[in-house]
């Protein structure tokens, strides 16, 4: 359900922008950092189809182990209303992928179906995570395309350290029980 609506919603959003800021032509770059060799003969960009198979490329590709530090949480990453006065919100936490080497340093934004609870590991910056994730998708973001939005459900195998924050409150405890 999380990657129809992110591609709708990309798709929509890319057709509104006018093509302020369209996707390079494979082999161009725009960051730097040249446009994968899988992307070559992609629909045009902005479109539904595009999106489509952005997403099918992504998957078809290997997946690997990330290592994650948390930058910061948002309370508010995506916010969406209609005329009718309704609309939601989703949380989301921004990571800064620490290996593998190759795409060190480089941000993601991992939005969330519901917003995690107080105290957890997306919540507090400095906080290390891994999970795993086709490489392709850290390969589009590394060379500045636009990729659907990455959700904390869809990160297979997540592994979040405890904030450092209840590490000291756990030895403290332990400290006391030994005495």
């Amino acid at each position: 359900m999380n990657h129809v609506f992110s591609l709708v919603l990309l798709a929509l959003l890319g057709a509104a922008d006018g093509g302020a800021a369209p996707t390079p032509a494979p082999g161009k770059e725009r960051t730097g950092v040249p446009i994968p060799d899988w992307t070559q003969g992609m629909p045009p960009p902005h479109t539904s189809e595009y999106a489509l198979e952005l997403q099918r490329r992504i998957e078809s590709g290997k997946t690997m182990r990330v290592r994650a530090v948390v930058k910061a949480f948002l309370p508010i990453a995506l916010s969406s209303f209609d005329l009718s006065g309704g609309g939601f919100h989703v949380a989301g936490t921004r990571v800064i992928v620490a290996s593998p080497r190759k795409y060190g340093g480089l941000v993601l934004l991992v939005h969330h179906d519901q917003a995690p609870a107080e105290g957890s590991c997306w919540r507090v910056p400095g906080c290390s995570m891994e999970f795993d994730l086709h490489e392709r998708m850290l390969e589009a973001r590394l060379a500045g395309m636009d990729t659907m939005f990455l959700y904390a459900a869809s990160l297979k195998n997540t592994v979040l350290d405890q904030p450092v924050s209840r590490k000291r409150n756990e030895h403290r405890v332990e400290t006391k029980v030994g005495r």
